[in-house]
């Protein structure tokens, strides 16, 4: 031994003569500790769930979206209601309602808004259209005058088929009309009757042709919650709410209108009841199987209960610790229970497994524990302080969020290290356990030198290594050299959309928005001082190959005005009369329903007969046949019932009219738009307070792909370098994660590297340390490139576990050669060996299950935990003993 070694071990075998002089008032005071931490952590450990806080404030992008935020305060930590139905008038109608409820619940709801929608454009929504567009309409609405004009007046069944036989009546005569959008509405809607679905036609879309665009069906509400981030789910009481609203107005699709929600603050809160749906399920399968793999590698369940009392009690001394030293977890930061209980697990199956082997040789019981403790107590001395340094690298980083995780774990370790040389020595003293042989292993025996033969299939296990070392080598160099080729294509997932579940409400809303919808969520704001530079700036990003349109407040002044209102004038001229005629009949009785549609039926038998060709003649068949069955099931049940279905289909075919009429009407009294008369809510959402305007951009190409989005996100904040928004802060946190890995494994690897240099006997063995740990961490980088994975948010803070288990492994491997000469060629059947396989499996069964988790971000770090366990593992018991066969000595 080296003398630092020497004097560790002598450090830790007094210190194991006073715990065992004292077990019980060792076993005491970690009791007191434990109680005392639970207390205090219960009463100031907090939860921090706003992700913005795990990346350092003094980012420059954080810097610019800080600015953003003070600005348009109304834009952070939003709900975005999307209300669809496939009638125009269902989804305003519908939107309106919620928007006023919650309006009323300022309790729940700091700010509510409807985008693009209000008195405003109500009005003037016919100049936001293209002029050929607009001439399209009136030439269109000109046409149908005449007929909707009967309708006009009697807004009912019996005036739509009175409208519909004059209508036909006149196709007959030569005119040029296309009834056949109304003829399917009308067959569409008898279908729907007789099938008793909810139905409801849309006459703006009839009348207004593309001026009710499919967006009209899709309408926004944006909604500020009140979040409260010391909950574990900030924006639970708005969800709640709006999941009560949803169902107390029928908004399920039911009655032909739906409610989705999605926005920033319903994402975090959809993947925080993901990611804890089944967590206290999954917590208890992992501890079970972890209790089931003590047990096959103790075969003593004292010694498992006083490895379970122990690492429990290092959990709660740390989270103590955590609310000392932090005063809160985050998302990541969370974690360090995790690692805990994976990396103290260690400690204790090192130590256990050298207390069976001593008994299994015989050993005097009085000494067992001392002795255990002064083979494998510096060990572990030593890899604690190499695991805790790949911890403590993280402190110095930008991201933030590890960077606390990387001190709660850092001195977890310690705690877990102290925890293990004194609670456990304490309990295995009060609680003595002589275990006999293990049955389910055969790696050890009852030598003093060295493990017995147990069968030839475990012999040539166990020097397979040995054996084969030279080929082995080779095997490595070559998947080294493999691995280091396809490290350049590892890449990093910069969507934090593909962290979540894809199933969730939230993300399958915000998805479909993305592909389907004209001004999708993933948008960039840039912030100018004055309008003439906003619109600068909006001109120039149109210009750019990645957006796909860009607006601004300026934009919002429709252009050709003055072409446009002529236009609109000479619509309500033709249409005025009609819209002011209304509903000024008497309400038609059952017998003139009834006959109006046999009149109705009677044109159409007319029109198909008719010596001229029928323009619709297939069309115009079925239609005369549902209306038949309509008339034979009206004749063959009550009068009453027929009277219900036939007000039934009434409502079906015309409960929107006036609403389309009101539209109309209020659209057809439009004015001249100028900048400065534009309405304050409207100039509230472009305008900031301070002066400041917003210019939005949108991309062209879908952001899911990395490469568009570094294209989107270079090309605006090349024109812009103060832009911001999800795009922008998605890949700038992604590089600052990356940035901050890179710079924490240099400086652990270069630190690790120097302190078992010092520590170890010389640089050859700190070398056999390194060497496996840099060939496990680099093969498992290459599985996952290979594997069409990549590195995100989530996983990778599975780096620092596989950083810390292959130090460890290493390090026990060569002190347990080296404190005991000639054992090289029984290393593997040793109670080291052993150990090492047992760490790795508890890491395996702990976290192996997260791989099939519905949670994408949790999966993939299961995903590379098992990958980088099972690796370095392999690792540690063939790859390096093979290295140590290099010029070693015979024994």
């Amino acid at each position: 031994m080296s003398r630092l070694e020497t004097a560790l071990s002598v450090a830790i075998g007094w210190w194991i003569s006073r715990v065992a002089r004292a077990p019980r008032a060792v076993v005491l005071s970690f009791v007191v500790i434990a109680v005392g931490s639970v207390y205090y952590a219960s009463q100031h450990l907090g939860m921090d769930t706003d992700r913005a806080d795990m990346l350092s404030a003094e980012l420059p992008f954080r810097q610019d979206y800080e600015t953003y935020k003070r600005a348009f305060p109304q834009y952070v930590d939003t709900l975005l209601l999307v209300i669809e139905s496939d009638t125009p008038e269902l989804a305003r109608a519908a939107a309106d309602r919620v928007a006023n409820k919650l309006k009323r619940t300022n309790t729940l709801f700091r700010t509510v808004s409807r985008p693009g929608a209000g008195a405003f454009f109500d009005r003037h929504a016919f100049l936001y259209l293209d002029v050929p567009e607009l001439r399209q309409l009136a030439d269109d609405l000109a046409q149908v005058q005449p007929f909707l004009g009967t309708l006009a007046q009697d807004q009912s069944l019996r005036g739509l088929q009175q409208m519909l036989t004059q209508a036909l009546n006149a196709v007959d005569d030569g005119e040029k009309l296309d009834l056949s959008p109304l003829l399917k509405a009308l067959e569409t809607a008898i279908e729907a009757q007789g099938a008793g679905r909810f139905h409801r036609l849309s006459w703006q879309g009839l009348m207004l042709g593309n001026a009710a665009s499919d967006s009209g069906a899709r309408q926004f509400i944006l909604a500020q919650p009140r979040l409260d981030y010391g909950n574990w789910l900030p924006a639970a009481p708005a969800m709640n709410a709006l999941e009560g609203l949803k169902h107390a107005m029928a908004l399920d699709g039911s009655q032909g209108v739906t409610l989705r929600i999605t926005g920033a603050a319903a994402l975090e809160y959809d993947e925080m009841q993901s990611v804890a749906r089944g967590a206290g399920t999954g917590a208890v399968v992992s501890l079970a199987l972890v209790i089931l793999v003590l047990l096959a590698g103790m075969r003593s369940p004292r010694m498992v209960a006083a490895s379970v009392a122990t690492l429990l009690a290092s959990l709660i001394i740390t989270a103590g610790f955590a609310a000392v030293a932090i005063g809160h977890l985050n998302l990541i930061s969370v974690a360090f229970a995790v690692m805990n209980i994976g990396l103290g697990a260690d400690y204790a199956i090192h130590l256990c497994l050298r207390c069976r082997e001593l008994n299994t040789r015989g050993a005097e019981q009085s000494a067992v524990l001392r002795t255990a403790v002064s083979h494998v107590g510096t060990s572990l001395a030593l890899a604690a302080a190499t695991t805790a340094v790949g911890f403590f690298a993280f402190v110095p980083t930008a991201y933030a969020g590890v960077s606390e995780l990387g001190l709660i774990a850092g001195a977890g370790v310690f705690i877990s290290l102290i925890t293990s040389l004194s609670l456990l020595p304490a309990l295995l003293t009060l609680f003595p356990s002589r275990a006999s042989g293990d049955i389910l292993s055969t790696w050890s025996g009852p030598e003093s030198s060295g493990p017995a033969s147990f069968g030839r299939y475990t012999d040539a296990v166990a020097a397979f290594p040995r054996r084969h070392a030279r080929a082995i080598r080779r095997t490595a160099l070559a998947l080294a050299a493999v691995a280091a080729l396809s490290l350049p294509f590892a890449s990093f997932d910069y969507n934090p959309l593909n962290l979540r579940d894809p199933d969730s409400e939230s993300v399958a809303t915000f998805q479909d928005l993305v592909d389907s919808d004209d001004t999708p969520p993933w948008s960039i704001s840039v912030l100018e001082p004055d309008a003439t530079a906003a619109a600068t700036v909006a001109e120039r990003l149109r210009e750019l190959p990645s957006v796909s349109r860009a607006v601004s407040l300026p934009d919002h002044v429709p252009a050709r005005q003055v072409r446009k209102l002529a236009i609109i004038d000479d619509m309500r001229l033709v249409m005025g009369l009609t819209l002011m005629t209304g509903a000024k009949v008497d309400p038609p009785s059952y017998a003139e329903q009834r006959a109006a549609l046999e009149d109705f039926q009677a044109a159409l038998a007319r029109h198909l007969h008719s010596g001229a060709e029928p323009r619709w003649p297939a069309l115009t068949a079925r239609l005369r046949a549902d209306i038949r069955r309509l008339l034979d099931d009206l004749s063959d049940g009550t009068q009453v019932a027929a009277a219900h279905s036939l007000a039934a289909l009434d409502r079906s075919l015309l409960a929107t009219l006036p609403d389309t009429l009101n539209v109309l009407d209020t659209a057809l009294k439009a004015g001249p738009v100028g900048f400065k008369v534009l309405p304050p809510p409207l100039a509230a959402q472009w305008r900031a307070p301070g002066g400041a305007y917003r210019v939005e951009a949108f991309p062209k190409d879908d952001l899911g792909d990395s490469e568009a989005l570094r294209q989107f996100v270079a090309q605006v904040s090349a024109l812009a370098p103060h832009a911001t928004g999800l795009p922008v802060i998605s890949l700038k946190a992604g590089e600052a994660v990356v940035a901050a890995f890179q710079q924490a494994f240099v400086t652990s690897l270069l630190v690790i590297a120097v302190l078992l240099l010092l520590l170890m006997r010389g640089p050859r063995d700190a070398l056999l340390v390194l060497a496996p740990l840099l060939l496990g961490g680099a093969l498992t980088g290459a599985v996952v490139t290979l594997s069409g994975h990549a590195f995100n948010f989530a996983n990778i803070i599975a780096l620092p576990l596989l950083l810390g288990i292959g130090v460890d492994n290493g390090i026990h491997m060569m002190h347990r050669l080296r404190s005991q000469p000639g054992s090289y060629a029984t290393l593997l059947r040793t109670s080291t060996a052993r150990a090492v396989f047992y760490s790795a499996l508890t890491t395996i069964v702990s976290f192996g299950s997260l791989a099939f988790s519905a949670h994408p971000g949790t999966a993939s770090l299961g995903f590379l935990l098992t990958v980088g366990v099972l690796l370095t593992l392999g690792v540690t018991l063939i790859v390096l003993p093979a290295l140590l066969s290099w010029r070693q000595d015979p024994p």
